[in-house]
């Protein structure tokens, strides 16, 4: 405790747990506590974890009047379908750069580039991504590309909205698509992966080997 408890450090396995339904446990090796600016720091190997999710950042700075927490540096966030795990892999791994995350609201924004790998063996990248973690969705902002692995193809898209937890993309901007032979373009696309299928909203323009073939969705 220094200057009359002015800054408060704790040193440690330090664990704060926030008081709510949603039971967010912040944990951490240090952490600084300025009672007066209402800021608590926690700049030695930051966690964040609930149920289904880590997220982590070189440090984290919690504005306690604003539920705000900073996330700076490298930001890594896990999502797994079911329970969070320590001893399995997460279900999907996204990594970008400095951001904020609301703990009140869910609201998370992440400068890029973006990467996002998932258990399936598929990539996605973006320039940056805000979303809503209490609704399950991210916004991906433009470029977008999705690396569906192995035959599978890919897509090139405008800003595009990825809710996560029920693998479904949604855009309502030009898209482009290949599989092997198969290109396709269109405007707008719902991409739903438990069911393998991408419908294209209009404009569609599949070019399969021989003559361009024009369609509607």
């Amino acid at each position: 405790i220094l200057n009359d408890g002015e800054r408060i450090v704790l040193e440690g396995d330090v664990q704060l747990q926030q008081l709510t339904d949603q039971g967010l446990l912040l944990r951490g090796e240090r952490l600084v506590w300025t009672p007066e600016e209402s800021r608590i720091a926690i700049d030695r190997l930051p966690r964040a974890l609930d149920a289904d999710a880590q997220l982590s950042a070189e440090s984290f700075v919690l504005l306690q009047d604003r539920n705000q927490l900073l996330l700076n540096g490298p930001t890594r966030l896990e999502h797994w379908s079911g329970n969070r795990s320590n001893r399995e892999p997460a279900d999907r791994d996204i990594r970008g750069g400095s951001g904020s995350w609301n703990l009140q609201t869910g609201e998370l924004n992440l400068a890029g580039p973006v990467v996002a790998r998932r258990s399936n063996n598929t990539r996605l990248t973006a320039a940056s991504l805000t979303g809503d973690t209490s609704a399950d969705f991210l916004d991906l902002n433009r470029p977008v590309s999705l690396d569906l692995g192995a035959d599978r193809g890919m897509v090139a898209a405008d800003s595009t909205r990825w809710y996560y937890a029920e693998g479904r993309f949604r855009s309502s901007g030009p898209v482009e698509g290949r599989r092997q032979a198969l290109r396709l373009r269109g405007q707008g696309f719902v991409l739903d992966e438990p069911r393998g299928t991408v419908v294209v909203s209009s404009d569609c323009l599949p070019q399969p080997p021989g003559a361009p073939l024009r369609a509607q969705p």
